[in-house]
This record gives C-alpha cells, sequence and structure tokens, in this order.
C-alpha cells in the first residue's frame, strides 16, 4: 500500500523533527509574548516595537513550516503506529506542549489588547482633560485681562 505522501513507509524521525520545529517556534512566540506583556507595563515603545516585529517574524517562520508539519500530522495519524513508541510519546508531548502554548498566547494577547484600549482610553482622558484646564485657563485669562482693561478705563475716567 502507497503511502499518502506518495513515500512507502514514514520518515519518524522526519515527522519528529517537524512537531519539534513547530514547537520551538511557539516557544520562542511565548518567551516574546512575555516580554511584550513588561513592555506595556513600562511603556517602552520602541522596545514593544522589536517584540512585535520579532513576533511577526516567527509568525513567518510558522506559516512557512506549515505545510511539512501538516504533512506530518498526516504521516503521524496514517501511520503512527508504525513508529517506535518513544517517537509516539514524544510526538504527543510535543503537540500537547504547543496546544498549551497557543492558549497561552492567545490569552496573554487578549489580556494585552484589553490593557492596551484601557491605556489609550485613559491617555484619551488625560488629553480630553488637559485640553479642558488649557482651555479654561485661557478663558479666565481672557476674562481676566478684559477686567483689569475696565479697571483702567474706570480709573482713567476718574482722573
Amino acid at each position: 500500500m502507497a503511502h499518502p505522501t506518495g513515500k512507502d513507509a514514514m520518515d519518524p524521525a522526519a515527522v519528529l523533527a517537524s512537531f519539534e520545529t513547530m514547537t520551538k517556534l511557539y516557544r520562542s512566540l511565548w518567551g516574546l509574548s512575555q516580554r511584550q506583556r513588561r513592555l506595556i507595563e513600562t511603556g517602552d515603545t520602541a522596545a514593544l516595537m522589536r517584540v512585535l516585529n520579532a513576533r511577526q517574524a516567527i509568525l513567518e517562520r510558522l506559516k512557512g513550516i506549515q505545510p511539512a508539519v501538516e504533512r506530518a500530522v498526516e504521516e503521524w495519524q496514517s501511520a503512527g503506529s508504525a513508529s517506535p513508541e518513544p517517537t509516539r510519546q514524544r510526538i504527543r508531548e510535543l503537540l500537547d506542549e504547543t496546544r498549551e502554548l497557543l492558549k497561552r498566547v492567545m490569552a496573554a494577547d487578549t489580556e494585552d489588547s484589553q490593557r492596551l484600549t484601557l491605556q489609550r482610553a485613559t491617555v484619551a482622558d488625560k488629553l480630553d482633560r488637559q485640553q479642558q484646564v488649557e482651555q479654561a485657563a485661557r478663558a479666565y485669562n481672557a476674562a481676566s485681562l478684559g477686567r483689569r482693561g475696565d479697571r483702567l478705563d474706570l480709573k482713567d475716567r476718574s482722573e
């Protein structure tokens, strides 16, 4: 019976290598996600942009290896039972870890997005209040100058 990818037999080492590469990338993504959170909290925009660029590069790599990982999943599902038990166990561990990392990254991204939205609203509110204070100060100064002018006029008239 021919294998779905055209090979006669699955290469357990290649399948395992695909999963290990994917998991390594998700570990890196999680690490950058944690760093991103700290940078959001400290407000270091320049460093945050570098982290976001690094995350984008990892996502591009994940997208690039996706066909190989999909083939590995198909091979593992169709002939996984022919793999040695330690290989099957390691693949299950890698898949479990990858799922957990993905959940963590997605949850952290949701929290970071909410935090950024709150910060943006807080900054907008502060700017709005600052504009109101400045507008009130200008109005007060204008009124104050107008009153002084009236006083001067009155004083000048009485002389």
